[in-house]
Formats: C-alpha cells, sequence, structure tokens
C-alpha cells in the first residue's frame, strides 16, 4: 500500500494467506485484529508513514517474520503483535509509542533492534519476549515503563544515547542476559 490514508477495518484480513504486508507513506489506520492469525506473514514493513495499529491487528501472525518500522510516527496499540511468531523487530527514525503488551510473549524474537528513535514503551510492552534474543538500543531516548522486558529471554542488552529511563523492573527476571551495557549520560 502506498500513500494514501487509509483504513482497514476490525477483523478485515483474520487468517489470511499473505506473506508480506508493506505500507508505505499516508496515514494508515490498522483495525483491531485486521492481521490476526496471518500465519503465513514473513515480512511485515511500515515505511514513511503515521500509523495507528489497533489493539490485536497483528496477534499471533507470523512465520519467523521480520517486522521493521522506518520513518514512522504514531501508536502501536495493546497486544498489537502478542504471541506473532516474529523472528526481529527493527525501528529505525521512529517516534512510535509501544502500548501495553503490544510485543508480550513473542518467544521466538533473536534480534530487536531500536536505533535513531524515540520510543516510549508501556508496562509489559515486551513481556516473555526472545529466544535468548540480542536487544540494541542505539541513539536512542527510550522510556520503557514497569515491566517492559520482564521475563524476556534476552542474551545481550546494550542501549546508548543522551538518555534512558527505565521503569521499575524494567528487565527484571531476564535470567538469560550475560551481556548488559548501558551507556547514556542521563
Amino acid at each position: 500500500l502506498l500513500n494514501g490514508k487509509y483504513e482497514f477495518e476490525d477483523q478485515a484480513f483474520p487468517y489470511g494467506e499473505m506473506t508480506e504486508v508493506h505500507i508505505i507513506g499516508g496515514t494508515p489506520v490498522i483495525g483491531d485484529s485486521a492481521f490476526s492469525s496471518c500465519e503465513d506473514l514473513t515480512s511485515i514493513t511500515l515505511q514513511d508513514c503515521a500509523v495507528q495499529l489497533g489493539e490485536y491487528a497483528f496477534f499471533g501472525c507470523g512465520k519467523d517474520a521480520n517486522v521493521a518500522f522506518t520513518n514512522c510516527t504514531g501508536t502501536v496499540d495493546k497486544y498489537t503483535f502478542q504471541y506473532s511468531d516474529l523472528a526481529s523487530l527493527s525501528i529505525d527514525q521512529c517516534d512510535l509509542t509501544i502500548e501495553k503488551s503490544a510485543f508480550a510473549s513473542c518467544e521466538v524474537l533473536t534480534a530487536i533492534t531500536l536505533q535513531n528513535s524515540t520510543i516510549a514503551a508501556g508496562e509489559y510492552a515486551f513481556f516473555g519476549v526472545g529466544d535468548k534474543a540480542v536487544v540494541q538500543v542505539t541513539n536512542c531516548a527510550p522510556t520503557l515503563d514497569d515491566r517492559a522486558f520482564q521475563y524476556a529471554s534476552l542474551s545481550q542488552l546494550t542501549i546508548t544515547g543522551d538518555k534512558a529511563e527505565l521503569g521499575e523492573a524494567a528487565f527484571g527476571s531476564c535470567e538469560d542476559l550475560t551481556t548488559v551495557t548501558i551507556d547514556c549520560p542521563v
């Protein structure tokens, strides 16, 4: 989908057999459960847009899917990608609000890369994610609410930038963490 003001109604494509979703430009509104349970998705790209992703929009989707947000603003609502089979998440040059449990229980995630962005992640946003995942937050101003990554299976965590705000137990019970680097003046 290219450059438009469009809206996908609630439950527009549940259980769809598409393998890729690319949204480029415009002001898309993706309704609740619009792409839920689309198990064949391998690539989800959002680029150069002001996006609003509804609750459960991509719930339980993916087949080792790669999700990329580039130069986007907007909101990833609560439970949007919960229980999805995502392999990687990349956010670059974005200003995003990631609501409560948006990526919770994405248990096969191996790479989370946030760079050159302003990210506000709600409580439990990444709860229980990962398969010994590597998390790299570079040149960002992350605000991670309480328990944002609690019980995540992370092996490495790196946060660099001007500032970082980490809520209570933001990385609590991440028992697989072997390397933690936080290099922020504030």
